[in-house]
């Protein structure tokens, strides 16, 4: 009975191993030149909209939301953009980053004079990225 125990108890661990907890999808609330949009918490409960760029290598908030974080900057970096160009960035730390059951802590972030935020690869990086068309949904695996 006791060998039994254990072998249900390893076979149940071995199934938790080889199939992970799946995360929730994330619902695109629209698409802004293409790009998809989706909502993002910080620190637990300030919620902005931000562009998941798959270009994108870092993450990089607005002024207007560092300030609404007060999310101080702890230094300057040089940073080549999408078009080629290379651009001067503040940086500084956010204590919490949260979407669809992913989670960051003390996530470096770059900030910028935008309108909206790109959520990079430093977040979610470690995860398969599904973008479904049809469902309007991104889901993290």
């Amino acid at each position: 009975m006791e060998m039994l125990i254990i072998a249900l108890f390893l076979g149940i661990m071995a199934i938790n191993i080889y199939y992970p907890k799946q995360q929730p999808p994330v619902k695109i609330k629209y698409r802004l030149s293409g790009i998809p949009v989706i909502d993002v918490t910080f620190n637990r409960k300030n919620k902005y909209e931000m562009m998941l760029d798959t270009g994108c290598s870092g993450t990089v908030i607005s002024a207007n939301v560092a300030k609404a974080l007060k999310v101080k900057v702890v230094g300057t970096e040089f940073a080549r953009l999408a078009d080629g160009s290379i651009a001067e960035f503040p940086w500084g730390y956010i204590d919490k980053v949260e979407v669809g059951g992913i989670q960051r802590t003390d996530l470096r972030v770059g900030i910028a004079d935008s309108r909206m935020g790109l959520l990079g690869q430093d977040f979610y990086g470690k995860y398969k990225v599904i973008i479904d068309p049809n469902t309007n949904e991104i889901e993290f695996h």
